[in-house]
C-alpha cells in the first residue's frame, strides 16, 4: 500500500514547522555602474523598499543585530564577483523565519523579492556555485530527537529520488554532498542497516547530527581544510545535502533530548523565479511532516519509489491547504527516474573520496565558507530564545 494512501495528514496532531529561504545569486544593475558592493546593495535596498519588502542589508565587516521577523541582504564572497570587468557581485537574501502553512504571507514576500530581482533594474546570474537553502525547525523552535531520526530516515531512504529533481552538477559537488554516501554510512549498503544505525547508535543529538555529516579525515572537504585533517575519526561538515550541523545545543526538557537549532536542505540550484523558490520550500515542508508520521511505515527492503514520493508530498499538500501544488506535480512530472541516472549516482560516491577530484573554485569556496557569517543561525537563535526563554 501506497505510504500517503493511509496518511492521516497533518491536521491530526503533526508540528507545523518554521523556515527560512536562503538565496545565493550574482547580481548586477541595468541602471547603473557599481563598482563597489557598497553601491549595488544601496541601489537593491531602495527597490525592495519600493516593493513594500522589510529589510536590512549590511556591508563586509559591519557589526550588527540580526532580527528575525525581517529579510537581511549581504554580500556573499563564496560567489563568483567581477566588480571591474561586468560590475557583478555575489549577494545573499536571507528571509524571515516564515510558518510554512502562513502561505498567503511567505508567497506573496518571496513574489515581491523576485519582482525586485528579475523584472525591475537587475540582471540576476545563477551560476554553478549559486544556490537556494531551506532552513527548517518546529514552530516550538526546538528538535525532539526522535522527530530528527525521522527525517533522517527519510533523507536517507529517498536521496535517489530527490537527486532526480536536481542537476546533474548539484549531484556531484563538493558543497552538497551525498548524506547516503558519507564516510559514516557508505559502510551500511542496505537501508536496514542504515535504519538501524539511526535507531540504535544515535543516542543523542550530537550524535546524529556527526553521523549525518561526517567528512573523513582524508576526504576532499578535510584535503581543502587542513584542520580537519588531524581529526582521526572524522568531523562534521555543513556541506551536505541535508546539514545537521546547526544543531549544535542539546537541552533534557523533562524525559526527552531536543536539539536546538535548525536542519537545512542545501541542494537546490539557484531559483531564476518566485515559482522555482516556492517550489523547493513546498518539497521541504512537506517532506519533513512526512517524515514526522510515516519514517517507521518506511520498507527498509524495498527500494525507494519516485513515483510514490510525489505522490505522497502532494497528498500531504493538500492536507495543508498548499496553494500551487501544481508546483510540486510539474517537478515530478519533469524529474528522470533514479533508475535512469544509476550511472552518476554510482560515481558520486567515488568522485568525493579522492583529493584530486577537488577542484579549485570548490576549494576556495570551501575557505570562504569558514569565515562567513551565518546570517539564518543568527535569525533562529533569536527566534529560539523568543520562543523557549
Amino acid at each position: 500500500m501506497a505510504l500517503c494512501h493511509y496518511y492521516g495528514g497533518p491536521q491530526y496532531g503533526v508540528s507545523e514547522f518554521r523556515f527560512a529561504l536562503e538565496l545565493g545569486l550574482v547580481l548586477r544593475s541595468r541602471r547603473q555602474t557599481h563598482y563597489s558592493l557598497r553601491g549595488l546593495l544601496h541601489e537593491l535596498s531602495d527597490r525592495l523598499r519600493h516593493r513594500g519588502v522589510v529589510h536590512h542589508y549590511l556591508l563586509p565587516g559591519q557589526a550588527y543585530r540580526e532580527n528575525d521577523r525581517i529579510w537581511t541582504v549581504v554580500g556573499d564572497d563564496t560567489l563568483p564577483s567581477s566588480p571591474h570587468e561586468n560590475t557583478r557581485f555575489g549577494i545573499r537574501l536571507v528571509s524571515p523565519y516564515f510558518i510554512f502553512r502562513d502561505f498567503s504571507r511567505w508567497m506573496h514576500q518571496v513574489q515581491d523579492v523576485f519582482r525586485v530581482l528579475y523584472e525591475d533594474d537587475f540582471e540576476t546570474t545563477a551560476t554553478h556555485q549559486c544556490f537556494t537553502y531551506v532552513h527548517i525547525v518546529p514552530c516550538r523552535g526546538y528538535w525532539h530527537l526522535r522527530e530528527l531520526k525521522a527525517l533522517a530516515k527519510f533523507i536517507l531512504h529517498y536521496e535517489a529520488c530527490l537527486d532526480a529533481l536536481m542537476p546533474v552538477y548539484r549531484q556531484r559537488s563538493i558543497l552538497c554532498k551525498s548524506n547516503r554516501w558519507n564516510d559514516w554510512f557508505r559502510g551500511r549498503p542496505n537501508s536496514r542497516d542504515a535504519f538501524a544505525d539511526v535507531d540504535r547508535s544515535m543516542a543523542s543529538v550530537k550524535d546524529l547530527a556527526f553521523y549525518m555529516n561526517v567528512c573523513g579525515p582524508h576526504s576532499a572537504t578535510a584535503t581543502a581544510l587542513p584542520h580537519m585533517r588531524h581529526m582521526p575519526a572524522g568531523a562534521a561538515h555543513n556541506t551536505f545535502r541535508w546539514s545537521f550541523t546547526n544543531l549544535i545545543m542539546e537541552r533534557s526538557t523533562g524525559s526527552r533530548l531536543t536539539g536546538f537549532g535548525t536542519v537545512v536542505f542545501r541542494q537546490p540550484p539557484a531559483a531564476s523565479s518566485a515559482t522555482e523558490a516556492m517550489r523547493w520550500v513546498l518539497l521541504v515542508g512537506c517532506f519533513a511532516q512526512l517524515s514526522r508520521t510515516h519514517a517507521d511505515a518506511l520498507d527498509p527492503n524495498g527500494g525507494a519509489s519516485l513515483k510514490r514520493l510525489g505522490e505522497c508530498l502532494l497528498y500531504q499538500a493538500r492536507c495543508c491547504g498548499a496553494p500551487h501544488r501544481s508546483l510540486l506535480k510539474s517537478m515530478f512530472d519533469q524529474a528522470v527516474p533514479p533508475a535512469q541516472r544509476r550511472s552518476a549516482a554510482a560515481a558520486l560516491e567515488y568522485e568525493l573520496v579522492g583529493p584530486a577530484r577537488i577542484q579549485p573554485h570548490e576549494q576556495e569556496k570551501l575557505r570562504h565558507m569558514e569565515l562567513q557569517k551565518d546570517i539564518a543561525a543568527d535569525k533562529y537563535k533569536i527566534f529560539a530564545m523568543r520562543q523557549c526563554p
